[in-house]
């Protein structure tokens, strides 16, 4: 448990998170009671916006440390997290673009590798006529993934909000 542990740690830092989830869960099903496994879990799960996995883990912290105050407040914290993004897609669906960026950008501070997120966001700067932020946005996330289409399809809608049709055109062909 020790080894997936140790080996977690030194991934948190550059942002491996998925790697630290995945060494976490072998070091719990290893010792369970073993529980920088779970709090590890619960920092890398929260910073890519999974608030389910984020509190399970913080609730296993706290069976094993009831009283311990870093366990709560990161817990609330990812608690609140969830709930402002849960506003930020009531606002989004309810056409509140600009109360949408201020939820995501909120949510963003805690869960900065969420992409999820990332993308509510870009779609909010578009309803909101911020279309040069969102361009702005989906071209630093094309740079971690060059062919995602999601992101590709955003960007052309970002293009084709700013006016440049035949660029979102090309864009959607390539």
């Amino acid at each position: 448990a020790a080894l997936y542990g140790n080996r977690s740690a030194s991934a948190l830092m550059p942002g491996r998170h998925e790697d630290v989830i995945a060494d976490c869960r072998r070091a719990v099903a290893l010792d369970s009671e073993y529980i920088k496994g779970y709090h590890r879990c619960a920092k890398a799960s929260m910073a890519t916006g999974d608030f389910e996995t984020t509190i399970a883990m913080y609730r296993q912290c706290l069976l094993r440390e009831k009283g311990n105050k870093v366990f709560h407040k990161e817990k609330n914290a990812a608690e609140l997290a969830a709930e402002r993004l849960m506003r930020g897609e009531k606002h989004l669906g309810t056409g509140k673009f600009a109360e949408a960026v201020t939820c995501c950008e909120q949510v963003l501070r805690v869960c900065p590798a969420a992409k999820r997120v990332k993308l509510m966001h870009v779609n909010a700067l578009n309803g909101a006529g911020q279309s040069d932020a969102a361009f702005k946005k989906c071209t630093e996330l094309l740079r971690d993934a060059p062919r995602d289409a999601e992101l590709l399809s955003l960007r052309a809608r970002c293009l084709y909000l700013q006016g440049d049709f035949e660029k979102a055109i090309t864009h959607l062909k390539h």
